[in-house]
């Protein structure tokens, strides 16, 4: 009795392991199919330049962008005024985008204001537009500074902060498929 129940286990034991490699094997054999089938799809170009650069990031000096005034026409000084152009070449979109352009305003003084318009009456923080296939490819955003002129103890003291050193903006776009 004893060699018939070890004879049984063996036999048992051994279609198991037969069990166990043939479904081991038929699992592998349909991911190894599924995982040689080849497919093709186009990918849509999204790549945008910023004032003929690749990089999203621009640091614009304001020194270089004054315009005529009566304080300073060389020297970023309170009073002063200027204005620089953000050139959007979308010609490498083939997809419908927002945008988004930051302006990082860490390290200029309090007074110095960004504007969308050459009169400084609309104060903006940030751009938000869109651009949609059949749009032109090329978009140039004129932003307009100008660093107010004000004689208080506050202002006086964040001014003083930037006397003799070189203002400039960082800027950076941000944009997303639709």
């Amino acid at each position: 009795m004893k060699i018939s129940s070890t004879k049984n286990s063996i036999i048992l034991f051994t279609a198991v392991i037969i069990g166990v490699i043939i479904i081991t094997f038929s699992s592998y054999s349909v991911y190894k199919r599924i995982a040689s089938n080849e497919a093709e799809i186009s990918i849509a170009k999204f790549q945008i330049k910023i004032n003929n650069s690749d990089s999203i990031v621009q640091n614009i000096a304001l020194k270089d962008t004054i315009t005529t005034n009566n304080y300073s026409d060389d020297e970023v000084v309170p009073g002063t005024n200027g204005a620089f152009d953000l050139s959007i070449d979308f010609s490498n979109v083939e997809v419908s985008s927002n945008y988004a352009i930051n302006f990082d305003r860490t390290n200029i003084p309090n007074n110095l204001k960004l504007y969308s318009d050459s009169n400084y009456t609309d104060e903006i923080t940030s751009i938000n537009d869109s651009y949609n296939i059949g749009d032109s490819t090329n978009k140039t955003i004129t932003v307009y500074w100008k660093w107010n002129y004000l004689n208080d103890n506050v202002s006086n003291e964040n001014d003083n902060l930037y006397m003799n050193q070189e203002i400039s903006l960082p800027t950076s776009i941000i944009i997303t498929q639709i």
